[in-house]
């Protein structure tokens, strides 16, 4: 409510804005003073003016209040650390497991196990939905190497985006292996590896790895092979439950080993890889799956015992700057030749090459 004021005294106290009250400094003829007083009607004043201190009081009472009572959802999101160590007990932090399987079994999705450096003679095993969203990585740079007497490595089941960074994984199977749609969304990264399997899923990673003696065999959609090195193994894509389309293989070194898309596949990118020393062919392309043309571009491929590069396809793929010594099929047609230092078609203006993945 509104206050109303009709001495000059409540003036200031009350900040009134009536004009028809004499101030000191106006006085004039009392009677005339006293009739306006007494006709003029009284104004009404604006609140009084809040105490800076009392509202950056009340502020901060309120943000505490709501905060307060966002703690609890904010608590019930975070991301939890469990640690992993066989030798010295996880240096003092907690929750501490002996093994990397007790670890995954308490953890929950967005969780992440930091690995300590050892090695762990178990297959470790992310299986359904509630064993999603979960990183596997090693705490500090040292990788932990994983290493079971039988079976897999890293078995990922129908857990979408697992992530696995930073290890050893040596196993009799395979390191890595990936089953279902349901585990989309992976990542492997960082890692050395004797060999990737997965079958039906979509937009994974497989990034900055080495894989020697086996590399990757998959079925992938929508995924990035990116910066790995292959020794004495490669990059196989075959048709499976899915055909390999929208792909993109990117910046892998690839020694005694080729990449082969050994399905009719669409869609793909193999850009700027370098590939030698094949057994096989160096690159291959399958039978064109009748959708988007895959796109070969700056990759070297040299001293392979097949073709350096093979188009099997009817020739709808497009093969642009690269570098090879031999082409088969429609790669023959369409590739752009441009000699290899070491082949035989190379020349001495040829001779100094640069790198081929300045994009």
């Amino acid at each position: 409510m509104f206050t109303h004021c009709s001495r000059p005294d409540r003036m200031r106290s009350q900040g009134c804005c009536s004009t028809d009250v004499p101030t000191p400094g106006q006085r004039g003829d009392r009677r005339s003073a006293s009739r306006r007083v007494s006709t003029a009607s009284p104004k009404p004043c604006r609140p009084a003016r809040r105490d800076p201190a009392m509202s950056r009081s009340t502020i901060l009472a309120v943000v505490t209040m709501l905060v307060g009572s966002l703690l609890p959802l904010q608590r019930a999101g975070a991301q939890m650390v469990h640690f992993v160590d066989n030798i010295r007990g996880c240096e003092g932090r907690t929750p501490c497991y002996s093994t990397i399987t007790d670890a995954v079994a308490a953890a929950a999705p967005f969780d992440t196990i930091a690995v300590f450096p050892g090695v762990y003679h178990e297959t470790v095993a992310f299986e359904g939905p509630s064993k999603g969203d979960i990183t596997l990585r090693s705490h500090g740079r040292v990788k932990p190497v994983i290493a079971p007497s039988a079976g897999n490595g890293v078995s990922i089941l129908a857990a979408p985006r697992v992530q696995v960074l930073n290890f050893v994984i040596e196993a009799p199977s395979t390191a890595v292996s990936i089953g279902g749609p349901l585990s989309s969304g992976y990542v492997i990264q960082n890692n050395w590896l004797n060999g990737l399997t997965s079958g039906a899923a979509r937009e994974a990673t497989v990034k900055n790895n080495t894989f020697v003696g086996a590399g990757i065999r998959a079925d992938l959609n929508a995924s990035v092979i990116e910066g790995n090195r292959f020794v004495g193994a490669g990059i196989f894509l075959f048709e499976g439950a899915q055909r390999p389309e929208d792909n993109l293989i990117r910046r892998n070194l690839v020694r005694r080993g080729g990449i082969d898309l050994n399905a009719p596949a669409s869609g793909n990118t193999i850009v700027a890889n370098f590939v030698s020393g094949s057994p096989g062919d160096g690159i291959s392309i399958g039978v064109l799956n009748h959708g988007s043309v895959n796109v070969i571009e700056r990759n070297t491929s040299v001293e392979n015992a097949g073709c350096d590069v093979n188009d099997r396809s009817d020739g709808g793929n497009t093969w642009t700057n690269n570098r090879f010594g031999t082409s088969c099929g429609a790669a023959s047609a369409q590739a752009s030749a441009t000699p290899a230092r070491g082949s035989a078609r190379a020349t001495p203006a040829e001779s100094s090459l640069t790198p081929e993945d300045e994009d």
